[in-house]
């Protein structure tokens, strides 16, 4: 068992101030998967794994009043078909990923999820109106978007990222600025960036492996 305890400590404590004006004692991530998504960006979700009480519990590795901020986490894997829960899909590195709900489905509805994590799929991929509504009502409805490398596109497409300052993938921002030409500033600076309830992010990749981590993520 791995835990990388930079990344974790700073994701509890941002998820601590979010759950703070929420009701749900809860966490509750929905991670949109709408195609063969990258399983590098599907690896992200696993730092939500690992806020939980019992996860920490178990790795027992954090001082007593960081640990104190695990909470309960109900993470859903969410497919674009009626009925798909329980139904594969199909990952990069020839991996597929069990769904549990339908964008369909009431249990992941906008009041029922506080984190919608969008991983990236094919860059030439347009989601359907049905997936685009699904992403902007949970938007509109106030909850956090995470959009994940190619993501982004998914976000673009929903409107999410209008008059928004964003990034995405540095090699695919020129595409971007081209297909959603309403956002306000393409970041290149950054690899992450949050404007009101929407994070985006370049590749996972390289700043797992940065010394410039801390600085591009957390300032």
């Amino acid at each position: 068992m791995n835990i990388t305890i930079q990344p974790l400590v700073f994701v509890l404590l941002a998820i601590h101030s979010v759950m703070a004006a929420n009701d749900s004692k809860t966490l509750r991530i929905g991670v949109l998967l709408t195609h063969s998504v990258q399983l590098l960006d599907l690896a992200a979700v696993d730092l939500f794994g690992m806020m939980s009480k019992d996860y920490i519990n178990e790795v027992d590795v954090l001082p007593p009043d960081i640990a104190s901020l695990g909470l309960p986490v109900d993470i859903n894997y969410i497919g674009i078909q009626p009925n798909c829960a329980g139904t594969f899909i199909r990952c990069t590195a020839s991996i597929g990923i069990r769904l549990t709900a339908s964008i369909h489905d009431t249990s992941v509805s906008t009041d029922n999820l506080d984190i919608l994590v969008i991983p990236g799929p094919e860059p030439k991929y347009v989601p359907d109106e049905s997936v685009l509504a699904f992403a902007k009502a949970h938007h509109d409805a106030g909850n956090d978007i995470l959009a994940i490398c190619t993501g982004s596109y998914v976000a673009g497409y929903a409107g999410i990222l209008d008059h928004k300052s964003v990034t995405g993938p540095r090699g695919l921002i020129s595409d971007l600025e081209v297909k959603f030409p309403n956002v306000k500033k393409w970041d290149t600076t950054r690899r992450v960036v949050k404007d009101g309830n929407v994070w985006t992010s370049g590749m996972v990749l390289p700043f797992l492996y940065t010394d410039n981590y801390r600085r591009e993520v957390l300032t």
